[in-house]
């Protein structure tokens, strides 16, 4: 018992004169087919990726373990595997590592080994880890790596 009429509650889109009639437009036949729409792949080739993925993932994890004792190569490893995208993977491993290089000062040994590019690595990684990095600490050691560089040539 409204007393709103029927037609008035439609939306103005609804009615048969607000519709516009457009033309198909006849695009020409794909190249391709349907070549990409009748993919399948079958569960043993997921599987074997899925395998092959798991050891290539383990190799990289020795890779971390074993670069333990080098800080300069550690720092490469995982500036390549963030900038690879797959540090997702490996996040307990790079956040073990760098928790390892701050508590253990192994950071100084960078600072003094007189590589610049070392250096900004490791104050960058150990930034977005969010360690809490003093800048000054790292701009005084490369300013004496600098003038130390000068005086030997």
């Amino acid at each position: 018992m409204s007393s709103i009429s029927e037609g008035s509650t439609m939306p103005s889109a609804s009615r048969a004169e607000d519709y516009v009639v457009r033309k198909l437009a006849n695009f020409h036949p794909d190249i391709w087919g349907d070549y990409f729409l009748n993919y399948t792949c079958d569960d043993v080739a997921i599987r074997a990726c899925a395998d092959e993925v798991e050891i290539l993932k383990e190799e990289v994890r020795n890779l971390l373990n074993e670069a333990q004792t080098r800080p300069s190569e550690q720092l490469l490893l995982i500036d390549a595997i963030q900038r690879l995208s797959i540090s997702f993977h490996f996040e307990a491993e790079i956040e073990e590592a760098m928790k390892q290089m701050y508590d253990h000062e192994i950071i100084l040994s960078i600072l003094h080994n007189n590589n610049l590019h070392d250096v900004a690595l490791c104050f960058r990684l150990l930034r977005q880890q969010g360690y809490d990095v003093s800048s000054g600490k790292f701009i005084s050691v490369v300013a004496i790596s600098i003038i130390a560089s000068l005086l030997n040539r």
